[in-house]
């Protein structure tokens, strides 16, 4: 599929920010979580920003395909991230650490 330098600025921008700043905050959230730790305010800032922003630029991803393994591997993490929390907030109320 050819794309235009537009959409070719746009995924490699969105391709940057995921990966010097969405990934490495998503990777120390998910290792918090593991650890038993659950979400502060700062971290579900976050976790809203990402998907509000994925939902706005679903358009721009589905036109490079090339790219759905990234995308499937973030959509996993992010899972982990919102599966492992909720079940840390089960275990241990809105206080936080067990």
């Amino acid at each position: 599929m050819q794309h235009t330098e537009r959409e070719e600025g746009t995924i490699h921008a969105l391709l940057e920010v995921f990966a010097k700043q969405r990934l490495p905050r998503a990777l120390e959230i998910k290792k918090r979580v593991d650890e038993g730790e659950v979400l502060n305010e700062l971290d579900i800032e976050f976790l809203e920003r990402v998907f509000r922003e994925a939902n706005e630029n679903r358009s721009h991803i589905v036109r490079f395909p090339e790219y759905s393994d990234i995308v499937n591997m973030a959509v996993h993490i992010y899972h982990d991230i919102t599966e492992k929390a909720l079940e840390n907030e089960k275990l241990h109320g809105s206080h936080g650490r067990p």
